[in-house]
This record gives structure tokens, sequence and C-alpha cells, in this order.
């Protein structure tokens, strides 16, 4: 429990401010505000200066939403829910991973894609995001999954309609997912893949990534073309253009959109890059982040919140 501020005390006990109770429980003081308005939860009292106090018992039951929503709940099912009944919600969780065991790690699911087993496949992928939530689904189950159905198709393992199966159920668990979040946080990230690119799966692993960082972000969809992309970021008062680059991408037209949209970007905003094809983009601009790796997209989110 965090130590409580300089409020005064009362027979409920002491009261803490929202930056307090943002680093106690992770939820962000934007995030605290915004469940305040629409759900009525957390109710804060306020100081002679406005300010809002939060009890212990307010502390409480946001660290069990917050359990609650990393093991797949919406914030509209739970945060307006009374502890006890969060706190049960959690625990029949915890019980259905216990119960699911350690993630396939994507070997059921391609053995069902191969059975054209959709159902079997589907419920593989919704295990691993049960038990691992958001940022450990795409690092550690996503990633190497799509890596493997890379390898396998190229090596004349897999068909077309296999890999396109595969590549289906991950996004509809990606967007599912990614839906939970709700719209807030920083920095504010407008997503895209570039004109005449269509895979959405990188994409869609790096919007979840990102909104489980604290990110807030807006999912534009594939095949953009570069002016429409700033566009919509100028629109979305969004502080970086991201895109996604796929291996089979021209690089040559990569470059000439990206050169594009560097020349097009408001003042202080940023353009990221991600996928392994961004390591060989040398554009030489302050304001780009190749960021073809996890610990590179991290590095990008904490230079631009500085």
């Amino acid at each position: 429990m965090p130590r409580a501020s300089k409020s005064p005390r009362t027979e409920q006990g002491p009261y803490y401010s929202i930056q307090l109770v943002s680093r106690s429980t992770g939820v962000t003081a934007d995030t605290l505000r915004m469940w305040e308005r629409r759900y009525g939860f957390p109710d804060p009292k306020r100081d002679l200066r406005g300010n809002r106090l939060y009890t212990e018992d307010d502390i409480e039951r946001l660290q069990h939403v917050k359990r609650a929503l990393q093991a797949g709940f919406k914030p509209s099912e739970v945060v307006s829910k009374p502890l006890a009944e969060v706190a049960r919600l959690v625990s029949r969780a915890a019980h259905v991973q216990k119960d699911v065991g350690r993630p396939s790690r994507g070997s059921t699911l391609i053995d069902a894609v191969v059975l054209g087993d959709a159902t079997a496949a589907r419920a593989d992928i919704r295990r691993a995001a049960l038990a691992l939530g958001p940022k450990v689904f795409v690092v550690d189950y996503v990633a190497p999954l799509v890596a493997e159905i890379g390898r396998l198709w190229a090596a004349g393992k897999l068909e077309v309609h296999q890999e396109h199966l595969a590549s289906d159920l991950l996004c509809t668990q990606l967007r599912a997912m990614f839906s939970s979040f709700e719209d807030t946080g920083t920095p504010v990230v407008a997503m895209a893949t570039l004109s005449g690119e269509h895979h959405q799966l990188g994409l869609w692993m790096a919007a979840l990534y990102l909104v489980a960082e604290g990110a807030r972000v807006w999912m534009l969809g594939p095949d953009m073309p570069a002016e429409q992309i700033v566009r919509a970021m100028q629109g979305l008062n969004a502080n970086v253009a991201a895109v996604s680059i796929s291996p089979s991408a021209d690089l040559h037209a990569v470059r000439q959109d990206l050169s594009r949209m560097l020349a097009l970007l408001p003042p202080g905003t940023e353009l990221w890059a991600g996928g392994e094809a961004s390591k060989q983009l040398d554009l030489r601009d302050r304001r780009f982040r190749a960021t073809s790796t996890w610990r590179e997209l991290d590095h990008a989110l904490s230079r631009c919140r500085r």
C-alpha cells in the first residue's frame, strides 16, 4: 500500500492522491478519470483545491479490476461491479488458467491448422491469451508462432489457405484483446500499412503491445497512401505515425513513401516503421525510428514520452 499523502484522515482511514493510486494499481490517471465519468467508479472525494482523494478500499478494488482486465475481461464488465464480484471473477479466471495448464506456444495451433480444425486452433489461441495476458501473448506466443508459420510455408509444409487461416485466427484474437483497452494514454499513435501492403498481422501485434504499454492507438488499417496516413494523424492529434513493413515489401517504394511522410509530418511528431524489413531502411532523419524488435519499440516509446 502506498504511503498516504498529506490529505486529512477520516474515520475511513487516510486518503491517497491520484498519482499514488495510479502507481499502486497500474491504472493511469487518465484512465481513472475516464472510468469515473463513464462507470461512476472510482468516486473520489475532493480536497479544498478540488484534487481527487481515494481511500484504501478504492485501491483494493482497483487492484482487483486491474487483475480482471489482465485476465481478459473488458472494463465495461468489471469496473462498476462491487469488489466481491470482481474478486470472484478474478478467482474464476485463475482456476481456468490452472486448468488449461501451460500454453502450447503454438504447436497445437499449427497441428490444428494442418488438420483443418479451426475450432481447436481458436481454442489454443484463446487459452494462450487468457494464461499469458496481452503483452506476453504477443511476444512469447504470437511472434514465435508467426515466424514458425512463415518458415513452414517457405518450406512447402503449409499451404496458402492454412497460413491464411492461422493469420486470420490470430488477428481476430489480437483485435478482440485490443478492443478491451480504453481510448486513453500517451503517446497517441496512428497505425497503418502503406499502399499495396495488405498484411495486417504485424500491425495488430504492435498495436496490442503498445496499448498494453499504456499508449493510445488508432488503427487506420492496411493499404493506406502515405499522404492519407499523415492527414489522419493530424486529425487524430497523434504524436506518432507507425507503419508495419512486411518481409515481402518493395523497399524502394517503402523508402519513397516514408520520405514523403517525413516531409509532411507535423512539427514535434515522429514516424516509426516496424517489422524485420525496417532494419534495411536507412532513412537519416531524427524523427524516424526503425523498430524491428520489441526492445527498439520500447525505446521509441520511452523517448517519445520524455
